[in-house]
């Protein structure tokens, strides 16, 4: 498995949500995954591909699990996962990055892309919607009536979207789980 440092992109911990859009701009594969993978794991200071085993596929259903990392700190020791999933809301192709700590919660997503519709599903992209995730683990539901410890609360008007973001963040959870209590670096 090949490690990605870090620090291959000058300052990253101290990238804002804007010097990480103008990352994904200069369409630098490497710079802007190593950008959203900081996002979502900030404490990590190398990502090191995780294989996608059969185990991990079968948990996709019609969902697509793209790519899967091992975090480790500057010391080596694993730290977390990171997960980057294509799911369907109202439209195809919710594209989550979604980083899960070593205790099995998660610790943030991103929304790469999407073809939400404007004003509502593309309200997932929204910071204040995703850090709903943020300390949730196990099996994330959503509701309409507010959230909780085990729920995210549906954008009014797109619960199709928030449903896909959350079967992203639960096929998320699902990996990280197998990777970091299986043993798969």
């Amino acid at each position: 498995a090949q490690g990605r440092d870090a620090g291959a992109v000058n300052s990253i911990d101290n990238l804002s949500e804007h010097e990480i859009y103008e990352l994904l701009k200069l369409q630098d594969a490497e710079a802007w995954r190593l950008a959203w993978e900081k996002a979502v794991l900030p404490e990590a200071a190398e990502f090191t591909d995780a294989e996608i085993t059969d185990e991990i596929a079968a948990l996709s259903g019609n969902d697509e699990i793209k790519e899967a990392y091992t975090a480790l700190d500057s010391s080596g020791e694993v730290v977390g996962a990171c997960v980057i999933t294509e799911t369907t809301g109202y439209d195809v192709g919710i594209n989550t990055v979604t980083g899960v700590n070593a205790d099995l919660a998660v610790s943030g997503v991103e929304i790469t892309s999407m073809k939400e519709t404007p004003g509502l599903g593309a309200k997932a992209a929204d910071e204040s919607f995703r850090d709903q995730y943020d300390g949730k683990s196990g099996e994330v539901g959503v509701s309409k009536t507010g959230a909780d410890d085990t729920h995210i609360e549906a954008i009014s008007g797109a619960t199709k979207t928030s449903n896909g973001v959350t079967r992203g963040v639960n096929l998320a959870l699902r990996t990280a789980e197998i990777l970091l209590e299986g043993g798969n670096e």
